[in-house]
C-alpha cells in the first residue's frame, strides 16, 4: 500500500476520495 502512492489514493477512504474527485475531474 505504501509502495505505490497512486494506489494509496485509490484505497483512500471515501472522505478523501470525495475531496480528490472535485480536484481531479479528469479521473472521473
Amino acid at each position: 500500500m505504501g509502495k505505490y502512492p497512486s494506489q494509496e489514493k485509490k484505497c483512500a477512504p471515501k472522505e478523501i476520495r470525495t475531496s480528490i474527485l472535485p480536484l481531479t475531474p479528469s479521473l472521473r
